[in-house]
């Protein structure tokens, strides 16, 4: 079998091609060259901005004007030198249209699926945002597979017909690989830097909570209220680190100022991955993300949290994530201001034995259900199994 990843989106297809060639698996990946940095695999492996890429990642050109409407020799290339495609984010769809004698499977990263095919309804929508909602539904539609273990998704799914289509699966993390990528230094200072608090709250999603309708929304404000009530109800000694990136970052940073909470966070930017590795395992941090009752997967902070140790607190529906992953996650639920209020509180409460505990269960699980080379194999027969159905048209 060889594989053809398209599209980079937060580097998921260059950490699952990576995983796949590990097996043996001839796997290679067209990156679109015009990438977000988050995008890009240097910001997982910091050496490849010195040796440069491996040969078996290519770039494909999306610098040229409405590269996405013609037929080119790369879209050639990979149907006559390969057997099935894994498309991923919206640049994966894009490519996907053109594709016309290979299995695709998409691996769904959120809007590309669950709101940007429906704009081409919205009264409000730009003509770009219409054309790449055509452009969008067209290369849905050409998916054998869609690869999903996201709620939002699935309902979307249900609009567009496809969810028929649809195979769970949870995006593993190398469990091994990102305990060796935290800064020992840096987490050494993070460690004594905080340690004179009862907890350290963090929150490292993007700040995105204005439009609570959108799938992106992940519900910081209710981090916010519940941490008032933790600050000036009970009075407990915690310092809080937020994340500046999203959408509505200022106006979270107003909010946080009218609450009077100001003088207990310490803002840090967007943080390339080994760096928030290092955050993550701090040692009395707990982590939140997603306080909103449709969020129930595994979102990535989640499992990043996870695969170090990390306590971490968020909305989750655990038959969801037992369909994906496997029983017991011990991500803490949070859906709601009070069910937040109540993660704080308890874990405040927790002394050290008891919290290095929790931490322990959480490195067995993620060693046991989110490690990669637990996860590939599934993600294998899902595309196996693609190739012979399509054969069989």
């Amino acid at each position: 079998m060889k594989i053809a990843f398209v599209g980079n989106q937060d580097n998921n297809a260059y950490r699952l091609c990576r995983w796949i060639r590990e097996k043996g698996v001839s796997a290679d990946l067209y990156m679109m060259r015009k990438q977000h940095a988050r995008s890009l695999p240097e910001n997982i492996h910091r050496e490849l901005k010195e040796s440069g890429y491996p040969p078996w990642i290519h770039t494909y050109d999306n610098t040229r004007y409405f590269w996405f409407l013609k037929h080119d020799r790369v879209v050639t290339h990979i149907e006559e030198n390969y057997d099935i495609v894994v498309t991923s984010g919206g640049n994966g769809l894009l490519v996907a249209r053109k594709l016309r004698h290979i299995p695709i499977i998409h691996l769904s990263l959120g809007s590309e699926v669950t709101e940007l095919p429906f704009l081409l309804f919205s009264l409000r929508a730009k003509w770009r945002e219409r054309l790449a909602s055509i452009l969008l539904r067209e290369g849905l539609s050409k998916a054998d597979r869609i690869i999903t273990g996201f709620r939002p998704t699935i309902k979307s799914l249900m609009r567009t017909k496809y969810h028929h289509r649809v195979r769970m699966w949870g995006y593993p993390e190398d469990v091994v690989s990102n305990d060796s990528l935290v800064d020992r230094t840096l987490q050494k200072e993070l460690n004594a830097k905080y340690s004179k608090y009862d907890k350290v709250f963090m929150w490292l999603s993007r700040i995105n909570y204005l439009d609570t309708s959108s799938s992106a929304y992940k519900g910081p404000e209710r981090f916010i209220a519940a941490l008032k009530k933790i600050v000036f109800m009970n009075q407990y000694n915690v310092r809080v680190v937020i994340g500046t990136h999203g959408s509505d970052v200022q106006e979270f940073k107003t909010l946080i100022a009218d609450e009077g909470l100001e003088g207990y966070v310490d803002y840090v930017p967007h943080l390339p991955y080994w760096k928030l590795l290092t955050y993550l395992s701090t040692a009395n941090a707990v982590i939140f993300d997603e306080i909103d009752k449709e969020k129930g997967e595994l979102s990535g902070i989640a499992r990043e949290a996870l695969s170090v140790g990390a306590v971490t607190v968020k909305a989750i529906d655990r038959d969801l994530i037992q369909n994906g992953f496997g029983r017991g996650c011990p991500v803490i639920d949070a859906h709601d201001v009070q069910t937040c209020y109540d993660a704080m509180a308890k874990m405040l409460n927790c002394d050290t034995e008891e919290f290095q505990r929790l931490r322990k269960v959480n490195v067995k699980w993620a060693h046991e259900y989110l490690h990669y080379k637990n996860n590939i194999p599934k993600f294998l027969e899902i595309l196996q199994e693609s190739i012979y159905c399509h054969s069989t048209r």
